[in-house]
């Protein structure tokens, strides 16, 4: 199987809280796509809402600020690539979030452009950890993929069983939003992880059973939903090393007929389409003869 769609791209870095902040560059990413021979699918992350807009662009250090909706948009006027958005799922926030969804896809729609597909993403989850400089206010969550130490500092607070049942449900409720085509990286909770040389895990070894006994209800509640899932291959970048769902849980979206999107989550143009030879041979072992994407907010078949 030959990967011709990159169906999770955004069109910057992260600012993160010591980086410099820089304008959407939608040429960049599209000359770096065609010359890979990849089909784009922008998945570029929508505002968040009060009390997430923290720190010196309101922007929580990694989402778009209100004001930069218009100039990203007009970015995709008379351009063969089509907008697309990645969307948190915020627990208490649904009807905020909804209402900038909204917004941002009748700006789009006043514009004349056309928005292929919104994934819903799980970053944030219940929590007292700082993870950023600024005064979090009402805040009640933490962002649980900004740093390792920050991430063990909340495993630490919370504890395994705590986490793991808060990340499912966050999952489930996401799911239950019905406001995305599209589940991101349901194994992000694990990108700090890794695998010791007796084959034990750094954080889960203790809830391997559980933890894919969860995924598994996860994918199947997407597909009762009518979502796709998504082979998220940036995991292979950080500290877990492989794509965020595993051999075995694409073992099992084949198995149950679960349709399967496949993105880079690249943040900077020569990410698009990182490793996507793994991914080809995963979903070859798998048995998957197709992949699906997104167009016009419609899960189809490539």
């Amino acid at each position: 199987m030959k990967l011709i769609h990159d169906d999770h791209v955004h069109l910057r870095p992260h600012c993160g809280i010591s980086r410099k902040r820089v304008a959407h560059d939608l040429h960049a990413y599209a000359v770096a796509a065609r010359d890979k021979n990849l089909i784009l699918g922008i998945r570029e992350h929508a505002p968040l809402p009060d009390p997430y807009r923290l720190g010196p662009d309101k922007d929580y250090y990694t989402s778009m600020s209100e004001w930069e909706v218009g100039p990203f948009l007009d970015l995709f006027r008379d351009s063969e690539v089509a907008a697309g958005l990645e969307v948190d799922f915020l627990k208490g926030s649904e009807t905020a979030q909804k209402e900038i969804l909204d917004d941002i896809l009748s700006r789009a729609a006043a514009r004349g452009v056309a928005v292929s597909g919104i994934n819903v993403g799980l970053h944030f989850l219940p929590g007292t950890v700082r993870e950023i400089p600024d005064d979090k206010g009402s805040c009640p969550d933490v962002m649980l993929d900004m740093s390792e130490e920050v991430f063990a500092a909340h495993l630490k607070d919370r504890g395994l069983e705590t986490l793991l049942r808060d990340y499912f449900e966050y999952l489930h409720r996401a799911i239950d939003w019905e406001e995305g085509q599209v589940l991101s990286h349901i194994e992000l909770i694990r990108k700090f992880d890794r695998i010791d040389s007796s084959g034990k895990s750094t954080y889960f070894g203790d809830a391997e059973d559980h933890y894919s006994r969860e995924c598994r209800r996860v994918i199947e509640h997407a597909a009762d939903k009518g979502m796709a899932v998504e082979m998220n291959t940036a995991g292979c970048d950080c500290l877990l090393g492989r794509p965020y769902i595993s051999q075995g849980l694409l073992n099992f979206c084949a198995k149950a007929k679960v349709p399967v999107v496949v993105g880079s989550d690249a943040h900077r143009p020569e990410q698009i389409g990182r490793h996507f030879d793994l991914a080809e041979q995963m979903l070859e072992r798998a048995g998957l003869d197709k992949v699906y994407t997104v167009r016009s907010q419609e899960i189809m078949a490539i």
